[in-house]
């Protein structure tokens, strides 16, 4: 696609609509022939929560759809309970597929779901969350009301079924929280199982970065930046799973710490390559970096805290005007297509 198109910090907000709940549940679908879903679902030693992400999807109040499970080699039961699920399960309106995934790896997966998927619309989904059963219903009709190639609605964690089991079985409430973040890096990030993207703006866009290991942070900027209509749906409707809650608010690891430099790089890469973020974008980068490198010198890894801080250093150049250049980390060095 042509650079004219891709959005800028000025043009951003401009694409985005806020919908209206109440309207989209009161509206009943008029149309004959509605657009297949498709879900996929990236698994890997899933065996004791499959089940539940399944039939999270099984209890949508939305068809058709097309559910894509992508084993990724699993040891654990996790590919006996897929082939239990397909043939209970499998009917014309709710088709399940089985996929092997021999590349390795939750990226690898969605890749190979999107090419095997015939679905109008894809929704990405983990192995362990879990779908409000009014989100695709209401995700599609939003697409369809405002003309959005990208809707997204509000999530939140959860550490066991019982915590939501009463908003599952609950109509879907306005909420407050979801709003219009940074277009291109932001911690205010839209998760992708709160997305449901045509698949037109997919193809767009390109694959899953299979090189990042927090690719969804990259994917969300890619979609920002190429989507003609953006719909926010302030509702909750869906939940990922925390598999340590008591983890949450302990410093992150220096696997961690180096997965979020390398996303943070190739974003840098991205918004550089087009010309297309303004100083705020870069600051935001920049202080980003700081603060990784400053976590990195907590846990003792003062190679990497300099390595962040001199990254940190460079995007502040960038961001001033200077012709400072950032060499991504090997794992963040993959090109991505964009057409």
């Amino acid at each position: 696609m042509t650079r004219k198109t891709l959005a800028t910090a000025e043009t951003f907000p401009h694409r985005v609509c806020v919908a209206d709940l109440s309207q989209l549940l009161a509206e009943q679908a008029t149309h004959s022939i509605l657009p297949l879903v498709s879900v996929i679902i990236p698994t890997h030693n899933s065996a004791n929560y499959l089940r539940d992400t399944f039939y999270s999807v099984l209890n949508q109040k939305y068809r058709p759809i097309e559910v894509l499970m992508v084993d990724d080699c699993s040891t654990d039961g996790t590919r006996k309970l897929i082939e239990e699920l397909l043939a209970e399960h499998d009917a014309p309106e709710f088709r399940v597929r089985f996929l092997d995934n021999n590349k390795g790896g939750a990226s690898a997966g969605r890749n190979i779901g999107v090419s095997f998927s015939t679905g109008d619309f894809i929704q990405f989904l983990d192995h362990d969350d879990i779908l409000h059963p009014d989100k695709l219903r209401i995700q599609v009709s939003a697409a369809a009301k405002y003309g959005a190639d990208l809707v997204v609605s509000r999530n939140r964690g959860f550490s066991s079924n019982d915590e939501i089991a009463d908003i599952l079985h609950s109509p879907p409430q306005v909420s407050s929280g979801l709003h219009v973040p940074n277009p291109f890096f932001s911690q205010m990030r839209w998760s992708h199982l709160a997305w449901l993207v045509r698949r037109d703006l997919l193809n767009r866009v390109g694959s899953w970065n299979e090189n990042l290991r927090l690719s969804d942070y990259e994917m969300d900027v890619r979609l920002k930046l190429n989507a003609e209509r953006i719909c926010l749906v302030n509702s909750l409707l869906s939940f990922w799973r925390m598999s340590n809650p008591s983890s949450e608010s302990k410093s992150p690891s220096e696997q961690v710490l180096s997965w979020r430099h390398d996303v943070a790089v190739s974003i840098f890469c991205l918004l550089r390559k087009h010309n297309i973020a303004t100083r705020k974008e870069y600051e935001y980068l920049a202080r980003y970096m700081m603060v990784t490198g400053w976590r990195f010198l907590r846990i003792g890894r003062l190679w990497r805290c300099m390595r962040s801080i001199h990254t940190a250093s460079k995007i502040w150049l960038v961001g001033l005007g200077g012709k400072g250049r950032v060499s991504p980390h090997p794992s963040a060095t993959s090109e991505f297509r964009q057409t």
